[in-house]
């Protein structure tokens, strides 16, 4: 390839990458933005995101019941639960981060959400952390 071919290249990922974070930031202005914790795909905790947001969901799986502690509040499921679990959320207004996980490889230990860049954290025990608005999902 030519010179020419790579400046092109780089100018179109330029400008589709300004596009995202443009179309995110306006989404994410004005709508209620909420994080979304789900076990297999079911929203077991939800919380709405604000300036003051400082929780710390724990969620224990084992003998077909699934544990939520979240800000003081415990809240139970029976879910078909093959293998334990844990995992422990940190949720504030800068940062959404794993604390805390069973999994083999804790790769989800090492993502983050942030309120512009909203890609999903994805734990291979089952939980996933992402961010919802009223009318749209961020990524999922």
């Amino acid at each position: 390839m030519k010179k020419l071919d790579y400046l092109i290249i780089g100018i179109v990922l330029m400008i589709s990458i300004a596009f995202y974070f443009g179309y995110i930031s306006n989404k994410l202005e004005g709508d209620n933005i909420s994080v979304q914790v789900l076990y297999n795909n079911d929203v077991i905790y939800s919380v709405d995101l604000k300036e003051d947001t400082n929780i710390e969901v724990s969620i224990t799986g084992s003998n077909d019941l699934l544990k939520i502690n979240a800000d003081g509040q415990e809240y139970e499921f029976i879910y078909d639960i093959s293998k334990d679990f844990y995992n422990t959320v940190s949720i504030t207004y800068d940062e959404i981060k794993m604390i805390d996980a069973s999994c083999k490889n804790h790769y989800c230990m090492k993502m983050r959400i942030y309120k512009f860049l909203g890609s999903p954290i994805v734990c291979t025990n089952g939980i996933v952390v992402k961010l919802v608005t009223s009318e749209i999902e961020i990524i999922s």
